[in-house]
């Protein structure tokens, strides 16, 4: 199923360079692909949140009455090869934000709800199908024995799902970059794109996004000199 209306509709955008434009692309939710990662990319799209961010999310985390979701950690995939570290801190592992920016509260839109309820069910099938080999974590995205999804999986999945239906190349952390561009786009204040965005400070945010934000202000100078212009003119009618 190709859901018929994309986010970027309406929304007009200044050109700016090669990697800027990559990240506006009009991404289309979603192509028959599995459940999780439907779930996976249209979360990531519409929260801006980073990939260990969205493979640290618990069901706990998740606020359906409210449409909230709480970043409190992360998953990473350290190296069981690695000879320095304990094994409890080998494979996958959760793992304290970075910056205290980053522990935040990010809301998602109600017709996001219906989506991550049929993933929650689908997920409690699958555990109750398999009984005592079900690993019982409380993850959000999980393999399909409820051990913790792999990172790195997602970052294999992605370009692959991108080539296969002829989409422009996108990395899925352009994703992110996709996320606050159509923020930006769409007037919401750098502040706020910073704060969905869990930067440090909102110097973060003008370092990646200046050129966006500049060419916002420039769209803005214009239509209230177009207001103030109208103004005078009915005036002096």
């Amino acid at each position: 199923m190709i859901i018929s209306w994309c986010p970027t509709i309406g929304v007009q955008f200044n050109s700016g360079s090669q990697q800027s434009e990559r990240w506006l692309i009009p991404i289309i939710i979603f192509i028959d692909e599995e459940l999780k990662y439907n779930v996976i990319v249209t979360l990531g799209l519409f929260t801006g949140l980073r990939l260990g961010e969205l493979m640290g999310l618990e069901w706990q985390d998740i606020d359906f009455d409210n449409c909230r979701l709480y970043v409190k950690k992360e998953s990473s995939y350290v190296s069981t090869k690695s000879p320095y570290l304990p094994d409890d801190r080998k494979g996958i592992i959760q793992k304290e934000l970075k910056t205290t920016g980053s522990y935040r509260e990010v809301s998602f839109p109600t017709n996001l709800k219906p989506l991550l309820k049929r993933y929650f069910e689908h997920q409690c099938r699958l555990a109750v199908c398999l009984g005592d080999k079900w690993q019982g974590t409380n993850r959000l995205f999980t393999t399909n024995d409820g051990k913790p999804m792999y990172p790195y999986t997602m970052t294999r999945w992605f370009p692959k799902f991108i080539e296969r239906h002829g989409l422009p190349k996108l990395t899925f952390h352009g994703i992110r970059h996709t996320s606050a561009t159509l923020l930006i786009a769409l007037g919401v204040h750098a502040k706020t794109v910073s704060s969905r965005l869990g930067h440090s400070n909102i110097s973060t945010t003008f370092n990646i996004y200046g050129h966006h934000l500049r060419s916002h202000d420039k769209v803005v100078a214009e239509k209230l000199d177009e207001f103030i212009f109208q103004q005078q003119q009915k005036n002096t009618v």
